[in-house]
């Protein structure tokens, strides 16, 4: 039990999730003195054995490209941190090509998708699949008054009125029922070309993709296959620039804490204790930016221990219970990262590669990416780096995981006869450490990750996301405690991080007039 307060914080931030990484950096850009306990390296990346006598590789567990830069609440959250230029400068078209591996058809994409109508005509010579493609594009580009007005509006990055009974009002009527409009006519419903056009957003997004909206669906579609775009260094490079400028701020982080209570007064979190510390900590707003069914209830997440219930029963309104009792997952991305010798893939394979498989449904899908390093020019025997994002269901067993998805994948003829090319391959998820293309374990590898989390595909439990997007709404039922993570907007990926972020920071400090600065001094 905690005897007094040694520290004293406007924000207290529990989670690594990028929206709660951006609310504070936000909160302390406005201000206010804020502190980050992330549950983890708020980076998320870990270190991969290279060739004797080459630099290791820096590989992130989130390896999907950044989809989403061009949205309203990206730019508006960097301007105000005074970085949107630098960001701009660090946003590139993905490069190398996009492969998709169907049991039956294969597209390869050069850049800019010039090849696709020769694709399709090759794949589908007597079918009208151009005709439907096309049609799908052009849904997804068309301005969709639903999808337009909740992804541009000022609600969506305004405290909390995203979750307001007006806003719901107003959405809801203009949501047309699912299936209302078919993107694909004239092609039949099992047609493989329309697994191809939906086939990446269990990768880039935290929802279930059969309860998203269909015409954000579209609208994330349709933003894939015209021009999508990566940030230099990923997500991981993307987390530790809004990292060094929240620190940049007088922003502090305890990567070492560990909460063992919250002290709840008159309905507002008043401290935190910690384990192994008789201080606590006082704040006047508390923002979590992880699952809070593990920290507040004691549930666990796959691959994750639990904290234990840091509330006592009766202290989180029925509302609020039944929001976190609806939210259950439905499959988890499992990371694998191989270290390869030029020999063992093919020439042809680079860039992107989508590996769907015979069931139509997302679980099971397997995304790769193929990188060199920087020095490739200059050594042409250095080892590429290849990430394989696998999509399992929920409940699948990680034992003998890397077989099956390497199997799989050698089956498929995308990765044929790569074990024995195979210098180190790492999972920071199955628990195996660095083991050889064989399953061997080397000896000089560094030492074990232990288990990190997966990070979940989310579903709401009466099969339809409030929104079409969403999943748990910033207040939590007690006053000064709010939920800001990838559960708050998971059907928008990157860009529903960044709302959740903003709308966050809305509710500890508000936003300076327009045209106003920051004090260039802090008291």
């Amino acid at each position: 039990m905690a005897t007094r307060t040694s520290q004293y914080y406007d924000l207290i931030v529990l989670g690594s999730d990028l929206a709660g990484l951006i609310a504070a950096a936000i909160v302390s850009r406005r201000d206010r003195r804020v502190l980050i306990i992330p549950d983890g390296d708020p980076r998320q990346v870990f270190s991969l054995p290279g060739l004797a006598g080459s630099s290791p590789h820096t590989v992130s567990v989130e390896t999907a490209p950044c989809l989403g830069f061009e949205s309203p609440p990206v730019q508006r959250a960097f301007e105000e941190l005074g970085t949107w230029q630098q960001v701009r400068r660090g946003i590139k078209p993905l490069r190398g090509r996009l492969h998709y591996a169907l049991p039956r058809h294969r597209l390869d994409l050069t850049a800019g998708l010039e090849n696709l109508s020769s694709e399709l005509a090759r794949e589908w010579p007597d079918e009208p699949a151009e005709e439907a493609w096309d049609r799908r594009m052009a849904v997804g580009a068309g301005a969709l008054e639903f999808a337009e007005s909740l992804l541009a509006s000022e609600p969506l990055i305004s405290a909390d009125a995203i979750w307001g009974h007006r806003f719901l009002a107003r959405t809801d009527p203009q949501r047309p029922a699912p299936g209302r409009v078919d993107p694909m006519a004239p092609l039949p419903a099992p047609h493989p070309l329309r697994q191809v056009a939906g086939a990446t957003l269990p990768w880039f997004i935290d929802l279930d993709p059969g309860q998203l909206d269909w015409s954000v669906q579209e609208r994330l579609i349709a933003r894939w296959f015209r021009g999508a775009s990566d940030y230099r260094g990923g997500l991981a490079e993307l987390r530790a620039h809004v990292l060094q400028r929240f620190k940049s701020q007088a922003g502090e982080v305890k990567p070492a804490l560990r909460v063992a209570d919250l002290h709840i007064h008159r309905g507002k979190v008043t401290s935190l204790s910690f384990l192994g510390k008789r201080e606590a900590y006082g704040c006047e707003h508390l923002l979590l930016a992880c699952d809070p069914r593990a920290l507040l209830l004691g549930q666990q997440r796959a691959g994750e221990s639990s904290p234990g219930n840091l509330l006592a029963a009766g202290v989180l309104p029925d509302k609020t219970l039944a929001a976190l009792d609806d939210i259950t997952a439905v499959g988890y991305r499992y990371v694998l990262a191989l270290s390869v010798a030029p020999e063992g893939l093919s020439p042809a394979l680079d860039g992107i590669v989508v590996h769907i498989p015979g069931a139509p449904s997302e679980l099971g899908s397997s995304f790769l990416r193929v990188s060199s390093p920087r020095n490739a020019d200059a050594d042409t025997n250095s080892a590429k780096l290849l990430t394989i994002t696998h999509v399992l269901p929920a409940d699948a067993s990680l034992e003998g995981i890397r077989d099956r998805v390497l199997n799989g994948l050698d089956e498929a003829g995308i990765l044929p006869f790569v074990r024995p090319h195979v210098h180190a391959m790492l999972s920071p998820h199955d628990g195996l450490g660095v083991t050889d293309g064989h399953g061997r374990p080397l000896d000089r590898a560094p030492p074990p990750l232990g288990r990190w989390p997966m990070a979940p595909l989310y579903a709401h439990a009466r099969a339809q996301a409030p929104l079409g997007v969403g999943l748990l709404p910033h207040s939590s039922g007690i006053r000064n405690m709010y939920f800001a993570s990838r559960m708050t907007l998971p059907g928008l990926g990157l860009e529903g991080q960044f709302a959740a972020g903003l709308a966050a920071a809305g509710l500890v400090a508000a936003a300076p007039p327009q045209g106003k600065t920051r004090r260039l001094f802090r008291r």
